[in-house]
């Protein structure tokens, strides 16, 4: 059986991954990317789906939800 790989950019089934760069919608907010989207579902806390929301990046949101943690 093949493995498939979905973490990364450049293979076959990137666009089944949830670092994939496609839109969703959820509860009236659009979300460039499903990972932040998922991220922000963690926390109750508005101000911290905010900064995950605005992350640059699906890397850049877990580490504004792994810092919301903290705090």
């Amino acid at each position: 059986m093949d493995i498939m790989n979905l973490y990364w950019a450049n293979n076959d089934f990137s666009e089944f991954s949830n670092f994939a760069s496609y839109p969703i919608g959820l509860n009236g907010v659009l979300w460039p990317i499903f990972d932040p989207c998922l991220q922000a579902q963690k926390s109750e806390n508005p101000s911290y789906r905010r900064r995950i929301q605005n992350a640059n990046s699906p890397w850049e949101a877990v580490r504004a939800r792994l810092i919301s943690e903290l705090e």
